[in-house]
């Protein structure tokens, strides 16, 4: 049980190479993909902000520049 004030942190696994995905993967990973318009990395971001998580941490492998944007939205986010 969580207690109220009690610092939450989050991991986000998302190294790998997509393979299921094929051709969509090549050069996008998978959790850049769009849905609505927005990647899913980000709407795992904004979902877990809006629970009081604030300190984020995201694993990444392949295509891991992809993610370095992320910083400049949400400082609290650490690769």
């Amino acid at each position: 049980m969580v207690k109220k004030g009690e610092k939450l942190n989050a991991i986000i696994l998302v190294a790998g190479f997509s393979s299921r995905f094929q051709e969509l993967t090549k050069t996008t990973h998978k959790a850049m993909l769009k849905v609505c318009s927005v990647p899913n990395i980000e709407r795992t971001i904004v979902y877990l902000k809006e629970a009081g998580i604030n300190e984020i941490y995201i694993v990444v492998g392949y295509l891991k520049e992809q993610f370095k944007y992320l910083e400049k939205i949400w400082c609290a986010i650490d690769f």
